[in-house]
C-alpha cells in the first residue's frame, strides 16, 4: 500500500552547473540515500550533510506523524 512517503516531494536547490535548477525529490528517495539526482540534469546531488540529514528526517518525522493520526 503506498504511503505518503511515495507521493510527498521536497525541494532540492542545489549549485549544479549544467542547471542551477530547484528540484523536487522524492521523500523515499531521500530518507534512503546520501545522494540523489537531479532530474534536469542528471548530476548527482549530495544531501548527507548534516543540515540536509536533519531536514530529511524532520520532514519524514512529520510525514509518518500525520499517517498514524489519519
Amino acid at each position: 500500500m503506498p504511503t505518503a512517503f511515495d507521493f510527498v516531494r521536497l525541494p532540492i536547490p542545489h549549485p549544479v552547473p549544467d542547471c542551477g535548477m530547484t528540484g523536487m525529490q522524492a521523500l523515499r528517495d531521500l530518507v534512503a540515500s546520501d545522494k540523489v539526482v537531479c532530474t534536469y540534469c542528471q548530476q548527482p546531488i549530495d544531501v548527507s550533510s548534516k543540515e540536509w540529514r536533519a531536514f530529511i528526517d524532520k520532514a519524514a518525522d512529520l510525514y509518518r506523524t500525520i499517517m498514524v493520526l489519519r
